[in-house]
């Protein structure tokens, strides 16, 4: 589909809350369904050995997503919790493409200092909404693909303290299952299999459509 198709996400990680704090009408939603498609197409690619895996027009399109991420700003207040909500997610967009744009079949398996360094001011941002703030009812995205590119152990104890308060507030059943396939994700990470890029597939497989996009 074109990038004027209907939106490409993972309906479980998304509340109807989302849309009022975040606002659709920021792209966050947007960046989050283009780059979706963009993942979709690689992988289509990687399961018919097509080499390259991402071509140029993949490239191009990344570039492009990149730029307009880049480029966003928040319009909440700074010092309100959703100005950084909406900080933690542009944070979040940026890591989800590195992730989709650079499977393991085309990169090293040592994470780049880019990334590490990106999940851990995810991390940090994560760490500066309160727990009984309206906003945790947003998180469960952020925290989950931040989670999926968290090559290193001590980024994953964050990552499973945010699930737990997300739960805590929103009484989700959704946050469980989030961290099941994260913890899957984890350990095809450590054992350096190419299968953890794809966590709609591992999601699928684990009998947990709800996640698959």
């Amino acid at each position: 589909p074109d990038d004027d198709s209907p939106f490409s996400l993972p309906p479980a990680l998304f509340q109807p809350e989302a849309e009022c704090l975040m606002g659709v009408q920021d792209n966050l939603f947007y960046f989050m369904s283009s780059i979706t498609r963009l993942r979709n197409k690689i992988r289509i690619n990687i399961e018919s050995d097509i080499d390259p895996i991402v071509d140029y027009n993949a490239l191009y399109r990344a570039s492009q997503i990149d730029a307009s991420i880049r480029a966003w700003q928040s319009a909440w207040p700074i010092g309100e919790v959703r100005h950084v909500a909406g900080l933690l997610y542009k944070q979040m967009l940026w890591v989800y493409l590195w992730r989709s744009i650079y499977p393991p079949k085309a990169t090293r398996w040592a994470p780049d200092t880019k990334i590490t360094s990106a999940v851990n001011g995810a991390l940090e941002l994560l760490r500066l909404i309160p727990s009984n703030d309206p906003c945790q009812t947003v998180l469960l995205t952020p925290t989950f693909i931040i989670g999926c590119a968290a090559f290193e152990p001590e980024q994953r104890i964050p990552i499973r303290e945010s699930i737990k308060r997300i739960k805590a507030y929103t009484t989700l059943r959704n946050a469980d299952r989030a961290l099941e396939v994260l913890e899957e994700v984890w350990r095809y990470m450590d054992k350096r299999d190419e299968r953890s890029w794809d966590w709609q597939g591992i999601a699928s497989d684990m009998g947990m459509d709800f996640l698959a996009t």
